[in-house]
């Protein structure tokens, strides 16, 4: 009786154990491949709490029936329009996926795979999942930087360049005040209203490739909980007439988010010490120096959101002259989306802070030699750490 457990639990784990030496000695060539992918996965999936993951999947799906809602009673040119470019974008980002795809198996097969590289940076495109991760990047950054081109002409350009205002005094966005464009008294130009339904369209579709299309990283609650706050940001902001502090607000994240999704194809393609070229450093360093703390952490808060969003706001459209805090806080509880609204910029901060916090991380650890840079974005970003 005393060798009856002893022989049960011999036989339960001795399959598992030549299973795993199966896997092993399968192919040599195919060996190190097979390593890196089982190991890509275990990095890239991190278990969410099913109940969080639940309110953020109903949260968005009740946003996207409010938004339909409203833009059945408006007119009808905009629901055939964002419904047009809910097709244009679900289209152009397989397009892009699928170009992509073999533009990265190209650089990395061809371009990455010589005996000057170091073995764990050759042909990173090996792993069906990095490779899955990097045409994930591209149509963002393809999204991106198409949406940052077609704010800097409405911001800068169309309107003989009088919007420019809008940048360098953001208070000047509420002149004229939202509620005169609701009335009826001024109107938004065609290519405004184009846009903010594009734009609509792609954090609609962006959310949805969020919560069941990509691979999940470590922030992936905070990363959907962003996508939710801004569909909720875009389409108050498109409902209130607040058109004008929204293209300012989009622009700065879609400008700030081209480093960024550089930066992490630039990691995915290993392009790191003097193999690389130093890419990824330099890219990094641009990123977290000047473009995510001037943007992001002092523009974003202090010129938009204080300066603009609140004050302007409860300034031109309250009116609230005096300088009193608690006076504009009562005018903004009463103007359009000016309180729920500028609670959510300030969930947005609060993220920004979030992902800044991880980007240091990442620097602490390259500069005190504990990790390369590619080595270190998995361990704090992608979910190793």
């Amino acid at each position: 009786m005393s060798n009856s457990p002893k022989r049960r639990s011999g036989r339960t784990k001795t399959p598992n154990i030549n299973t795993k030496v199966t896997k092993k000695k399968k192919g040599n060539k195919n060996n190190n491949d097979k390593d890196v992918v089982e190991k890509d996965t275990e990095l890239a999936v991190k278990p969410v709490n099913p109940m969080i993951d639940f309110f953020l999947g109903t949260c968005y799906i009740g946003l996207c029936l409010y938004l339909l809602y409203h833009l059945v009673h408006k007119e009808r040119y905009m629901l055939t329009f964002f419904t047009i470019s809910l097709i244009i974008v679900g289209f152009g980002i397989n397009l892009v996926t699928f170009c992509s795809k073999y533009i990265a198996i190209f650089i990395s097969s061809k371009l990455r795979s010589s005996k000057n590289i170091p073995k764990d940076c050759r042909n990173p495109m090996k792993s069906p999942l990095l490779l899955r991760k990097f045409c994930d990047q591209s149509w963002q950054l393809t999204i991106h930087t198409l949406m940052s081109i077609a704010e800097i002409y409405l911001i800068f350009f169309s309107n003989d360049g009088k919007n420019s205002k809008w940048w360098t005094n953001p208070e000047t966005c509420f002149q004229p005040c939202p509620h005169d464009f609701i009335d009826g008294n001024a109107k938004h130009p065609i290519e405004m209203q184009y846009f903010y339904l594009f734009q609509l369209a792609i954090w609609v579709y962006t959310a949805f490739s969020c919560k069941w299309l990509e691979s999940r990283r470590k922030d992936y609650v905070e990363m959907m909980t962003h996508h939710v706050a801004t569909i909720c940001l875009v389409s108050a902001s498109f409902l209130y007439e607040e058109h004008n502090v929204g293209l300012v607000i989009l622009f700065i994240h879609d400008f700030s988010d081209i480093v960024l999704d550089l930066m992490k194809l630039c990691n995915y393609l290993k392009l790191e010490d003097s193999h690389g070229f130093y890419i990824v450093e330099t890219v990094f360093a641009l990123n977290i120096v000047a473009v995510w703390p001037y943007l992001r952490l002092y523009y974003f808060p202090v010129n938009v959101i204080w300066g603009g969003s609140f004050n302007g706001y409860a300034k031109y459209c309250g009116p609230v002259e005096e300088d009193d805090f608690f006076l504009r806080v009562e005018a903004c509880k009463k103007l359009g989306s000016c309180y729920t609204g500028g609670m959510l910029l300030c969930l947005l901060t609060c993220l920004h802070l979030f992902w800044y916090g991880l980007m240091l991380r990442i620097l602490y650890k390259i500069i005190t030699g504990k990790s390369k840079p590619n080595d270190a974005g998995k361990e704090v970003y992608e979910g190793e750490d």
